[in-house]
């Protein structure tokens, strides 16, 4: 029979989460000070970009509401912030896209089953799409993975 010694761990085993901890390196207050502005800059940048896209498209909205019809303008004004958003934040038009996708069929046929309502979809995907390619061919990476 083995004692109780031969069963004794060598050393204590370390998760990867606090092995990743051990490896990291503190901040300094100058770099966590430049983090926090450049966040706060993202931040400001964001509802900057949101409000004035909102205000342009209402505007365009109302415009063509009151010279059309006021069902156009709305649609209009919702698919230009739609666009505008997307092809300034891809990554959640994909995901919105991604979303939108199962209840496209549902939305379509109770707002009327019009055609221009199957196509509303794509304005999430298109300028996410442009965006994503842009990004791509701007530094040289596949746009699929390789083979290997």
């Amino acid at each position: 029979m083995a004692s109780a010694s031969s069963f004794k761990r060598k050393g204590r085993r370390k998760n990867p989460e606090q092995a990743a901890e051990d490896t990291a390196v503190a901040l300094s207050p100058k770099e966590l000070r430049s983090q926090q502005r450049q966040a706060k800059k993202a931040r400001n940048d964001l509802i900057t970009y949101t409000i004035a896209a909102v205000a342009v498209c209402t505007f365009i909205g109302l415009l063509i509401s009151l010279i059309v019809d006021p069902v156009l303008g709305v649609g209009a004004g919702f698919g230009l912030l739609c666009l505008s958003l997307s092809f300034r934040y891809p990554r959640l038009a994909v995901y919105a896209f991604v979303a939108y996708i199962p209840f496209s069929g549902t939305v379509t046929y109770a707002l009327g089953g019009s055609s221009i309502l199957q196509l509303a979809k794509d304005a999430f995907y298109f300028p996410a799409r442009s965006r994503c390619f842009s990004f791509v061919v701007g530094k040289d990476c596949p746009l699929l993975s390789p083979s290997r």
